[in-house]
């Protein structure tokens, strides 16, 4: 019996001993466990739902365009977000925020009147234009009908409707909807470029029995070129008879969404979504949290598609494009404290995740190589989150933001990796 008394007494002081230890571990178990859980979340912005959270402002001083989901160009009105979705798939694609743009050619629709102009030359004849003759890609009758005839098989023969207009300086971006009026017109071809510029992509168009979207970039002197829709002797089918709609020329490396146009130019003011005052301060812990986004990776770099600051430029919590095909987590407290770049990503969508604490900032993306830095303050006053802008400055995300979650405590480095992989799920 003393044996037994004995071992039983040890058992009891080892159970003493092991108790803190056991306790501890199932306190971070549990606080593991509940940040793995996203009923958890702090902030969760679904954007694919196409309703706006109430805690965003959303401001834009102008109507713009998006992809709805029967797949069309659909114009909204001034400060309506715009939920866009993939012209193909017709899959939401979350909130597209953009810079504002101009489209440089007028009546964009209409190529029935001025300044859209004829030009013919041997045995071109003039073209035939109607307008409102198809059904467009907004789904309404504005497609302009535009008929050529080169009249001959030399390059002296010529049928040309065409717009002048002033070019950017530098480099330039132009887009048009066209389709074969009839099946008999389905695999003709016809030139569509600007005359005398460079670093054109696409100079010939081939007809199809459905709409097709055609871009191209260029590179312009800021003189004024005619922007063409030609048949030419043997260069192209001799006739042409098709369908024409949102013919535009942007400024800029890259395409933004369709900026429909009248007898003056057309204008897109720039989206700008924020979550400020009470609506950022109810759930922001200015201790340690992470955020993650599900997003597309933007055109340009420095694009953001969110960022926490001050609204004093000088602290801030960010994601933001750090070269053409990776981002970066970056967190200033007045001056640089983490610069974490992570993975190379694919083109589409993404999730990065970014998380902070004192001496202790992480950032990846895809649950790719995980970066950390540390050392660094994590910066105090923050009061506001932008989205899909860079603070207070003209950088534009100009992409879609499908997702944003937040959760008010960081995780450990190895959840915070898984978390990043399971976002969109």
């Amino acid at each position: 019996m003393s044996r037994i008394k004995a071992l039983s007494t040890l058992f009891l002081a080892l159970l003493a001993l092991l108790m803190p230890g056991l306790a501890s571990a199932q306190n971070q178990f549990q606080r593991e466990s509940s940040l793995n859980n996203w009923s958890t979340a702090a902030l969760d912005i679904d954007f694919t739902t196409g309703v706006l959270d109430p805690r965003i402002t959303f401001t834009r001083a102008s109507t713009a365009t998006r992809i709805n989901a029967a797949g069309l160009v659909e114009t909204v009105g001034v400060n309506v977000p715009r939920f866009d979705h993939d012209p193909v798939t017709l899959a939401p694609r979350g909130l597209l925020v953009e810079e504002g743009r101009t489209n440089l050619v007028l009546q964009s629709a209409n190529l029935s009147v001025s300044p859209w102009s004829t030009f013919t030359s041997g045995a071109g004849v003039v073209p035939v234009v109607t307008a409102n003759a198809g059904i467009s890609p907004e789904g309404t009758m504005t497609a302009s009908r535009v008929q050529l005839n080169a009249g001959g098989g030399t390059v002296s023969d010529r049928s040309i409707r065409l717009q002048t207009f002033t070019t950017p300086s530098g480099a330039g971006f132009r887009r048009v909807w066209v389709k074969a009026y009839s099946a008999g017109e389905v695999g003709k071809t016809i030139i569509h470029l600007v005359e005398a510029v460079t670093g054109q992509t696409s100079t010939s168009i081939t007809l199809t029995a459905n709409w097709q979207e055609i871009t191209s970039p260029f590179t312009g002197d800021g003189n004024n070129k005619s922007l063409i829709f030609e048949c030419r002797g043997s260069l192209s089918s001799q006739t042409a008879d098709f369908l024409v709609w949102g013919v535009e020329v942007q400024q800029g490396a890259f395409l933004t969404s369709h900026i429909p146009s009248g007898a003056s130019p057309g204008t897109r003011s720039p989206d700008q979504p924020i979550i400020s005052g009470a609506n950022f301060t109810s759930w922001f812990n200015p201790v340690e949290g992470v955020f993650l986004a599900d997003m597309e990776r933007p055109p340009a770099v420095n694009a953001e598609p969110f960022s926490v600051w001050d609204g004093a430029n000088a602290k801030g919590l960010e994601v933001y494009l750090n070269s053409a095909t990776t981002m970066a987590g970056f967190v200033a407290d007045t001056t640089t404290q983490a610069n974490m770049v992570g993975p190379a990503l694919p083109a589409g969508f993404s999730t990065c995740a970014l998380a902070y604490k004192l001496n202790d900032f992480a950032f990846t993306c895809n649950a790719g190589t995980l970066v950390v830095d540390s050392t660094g303050t994590v910066p105090a006053g923050l009061d506001r989150l932008v989205l899909g802008r860079y603070r207070a400055s003209a950088t534009y995300y100009n992409a879609r933001i499908r997702r944003l979650r937040y959760l008010a405590a960081k995780p450990t480095n190895v959840v915070i990796s898984g978390l990043s992989a399971r976002i969109a799920q």
